[in-house]
């Protein structure tokens, strides 16, 4: 598949795929998009660039393995001491 295509979707049709993407699209809408998305490459790229997106999206607002970037009391003291000593 070419992924540098860009050819016009309808607003309508985007629309309907984003909702399938979310997951909102009822079990007859979804059996007739896909339909769609066979005869249509550019609905499947659009598809394809939606899904990327919501879970570029998902993986920023939701981090499952989030690193705690807090210091442990002992080195923060650290720090903080070394701070005041700087101080005249």
């Amino acid at each position: 598949m070419n992924e540098d295509l860009t050819t016009f979707i309808e607003p309508e049709l985007e629309a309907r795929l984003v909702a399938l993407v979310l997951g909102e699209a009822s079990a007859f809408e979804q059996e007739e998009l896909e339909r769609i998305i066979t005869e249509r490459p550019e609905a499947r790229l659009f598809k394809n660039r939606m899904e990327e997106l919501h879970g570029l999206v998902d993986e920023a607002s939701n981090p499952v393995n989030a690193i705690d970037w807090k210091l442990s009391d002992e080195r923060r003291e650290k720090v903080l001491s070394k701070i005041r000593e700087e101080q005249p």
